[in-house]
């Protein structure tokens, strides 16, 4: 229930839209993966993105130990058992999806419109910022009315994203 729930969020992440971009436009690339062009650090990998293929798999436990090495499992896990280098049992999982810097000079202010944006729904979707928050005053603020915050009784998120630190400390480091 866990890996199917993340797996829906997941797809609704790769599926946001800031005017025509998703995850696919905005990402770094260079995915080893055949099921995506986005370099990330997601363990759904192991699915190829897959919700019939992750549904369909009677021992995740089985596929997450023969597609990943011990280590790079603790690196997606926390409080992850081990038992002879072989996962059997973790508390949470950690993924991270890496957007191309699209920073540029605007009024001689660093802006990075497109990401900042997208990142905004981001939030939203995961239940990190309010609806308010996500309709800045400019002409470019995106309306997250077109995004429906993820629900799941399986699993809690705790997100962040860069323009993370901005929301958080922003009228303060304006202020200098």
């Amino acid at each position: 229930d866990c890996l199917a729930d993340l797996m829906d969020l997941h797809l609704e992440i790769a599926d946001l839209d800031y005017k025509g971009d998703t995850l696919e436009d905005l990402c770094v690339q260079g995915s080893s993966n055949s099921a995506t062009v986005c370099y990330m650090t997601n363990l759904l990998a192991a699915w190829d993105y897959d919700a019939t293929t992750l549904a369909a798999d009677s021992d995740v436990v089985s596929t997450l130990n023969s597609y990943y090495s011990s280590t790079q499992l603790d690196a997606f896990l926390g409080k992850a058992e081990f038992t002879n280098d072989e996962v059997t049992t973790a508390k949470t999982i950690r993924i991270a999806y890496y957007l191309k810097d699209d920073t540029e000079v605007v009024n001689n202010r660093m802006v990075s419109m497109k990401n900042d944006y997208w990142e905004q729904l981001f939030l939203y979707k995961v239940g990190a910022i309010e609806k308010e928050s996500c309709n800045p005053d400019d002409d470019e603020g995106q309306d997250c009315s077109v995004v429906s915050v993820f629900k799941s009784s399986t699993i809690t998120i705790y997100a962040a994203a860069s323009r993370s630190w901005s929301d958080e400390f922003g009228s303060v480091i304006s202020g200098d």
